[in-house]
């Protein structure tokens, strides 16, 4: 009898290994009009280091920045790991089904409002069901930004800048916001292991990610931003499997319920507590604003992790180390007093 847990985990990390370390990209839409998603997206990946090799998908153009094109993926004479989509939504289904029929293990959909752009949403979503179930490729998106590997200088995404290796995984449902705060961790000199934005979450979900850089060694620490759960059981599974080795953080918008921008208004404002009961009960901490999550980063990402819970505090002031011994309090710490002499 087999475990099921083990089962969707196993599932959860199929060819993931292959779409976040990818030795040939195909990039699906590049082209030369700098206003193109493809175009960006194929600068970011060539002559920044990457050591892998980059094939441009264009049937209208022979070469694309200086390398040669093909007409469509199935033309390449080379097995491909990964598929960067940038074509107009609506030729998404026919783009999906070469890239299965390939036998590409990974694609990421970088398709901003693909389903406003694109007449019936839904068929893109069962397409990337039946490339799963038959092929066995994962997706990434559709409404993905990509996603930065640090250590093998792969920037597989629309973020212009690629920040220094170091060991934090980031896992973000918002592009925007994932765009200034990787700005914001640039300047302050802030490395990490893997930078992901998800998108619409179809196929490669939060779940997913966790299970993979949970077993991933150069990953030390792992912060989320998010926006929903859409299996909380699978989520806290995943969760529990790696936060007692690895701190796994979370930002997660919407306490104030429907009147929360980000919120479901058709959910009432129960929901954010069922959010917090799930949180604390798959062992992560949660944030409840972008400073705290700014400084968190840049606290785990330069100094090691405590052993334990207790902390001391040195202070020349009462306020502020009253305040400092309330927010250790609230997150569970415990105040240490110096030893005899």
């Amino acid at each position: 009898m087999h475990n099921s847990g083990s089962e969707a985990r196993h599932m959860s990390l199929k060819n993931l290994d292959i779409l976040f370390n990818p030795q040939r990209i195909a990039v699906i839409g590049a082209n030369e009009d700098e206003r193109s998603i493809g175009y960006h997206i194929f600068r970011n990946l060539i002559g920044k280091g990457f050591k892998g090799i980059v094939h441009p998908v264009n049937p209208d153009m022979g070469g694309v920045q200086g390398v040669e094109a093909y007409p469509t993926v199935s033309d390449i004479p080379h097995p491909i790991d990964l598929a960067l989509v940038a074509t107009e939504p609506q030729h998404l289904p026919a783009v999906l089904g070469d890239c299965g029929r390939k036998g590409v293990k990974g694609i990421a959909i970088l398709a901003p409002d693909h389903a406003a752009r694109i007449g019936r949403p839904s068929l893109i979503r069962d397409r990337i069901r039946q490339l799963s179930a038959l092929y066995g490729c994962r997706v990434l998106g559709p409404n993905s930004l990509g996603f930065l590997r640090p250590a093998i200088n792969l920037n597989a995404s629309l973020y212009t800048k690629l920040p220094q290796r170091g060991h934090i995984a980031f896992i973000s449902e918002s592009g925007i916001f994932s765009t200034e705060f990787l700005e914001h961790a640039i300047s302050k000199k802030v490395g990490f292991s893997y930078f992901i934005s998800l998108g619409a979450k179809q196929d490669i979900n939060i779940a997913d990610t966790i299970d993979f850089l949970g077993g991933d060694g150069s990953t030390r620490a792992i912060f989320l931003l998010l926006r929903t759960i859409n299996n909380g059981r699978r989520f806290m599974a995943a969760v529990r499997n790696f936060a007692r080795t690895k701190p796994i953080v979370v930002v997660k918008p919407g306490r104030g319920g429907s009147y929360s921008l980000l919120a479901d208004p058709h959910l009432p404002a129960m929901e954010d507590l069922i959010y917090e009961a799930v949180f604390k009960r798959a062992g992560c901490l949660r944030v409840d604003d972008i400073l705290d999550l700014l400084s968190m980063v840049e606290t785990i990402a330069k100094q090691n992790r405590p052993k334990g819970k207790r902390l001391m505090i040195i202070s020349n002031s009462i306020a502020p180390t009253e305040m400092a011994i309330d927010a250790l309090h609230a997150m569970g710490g415990v105040l240490a007093a110096p030893g005899p002499r």
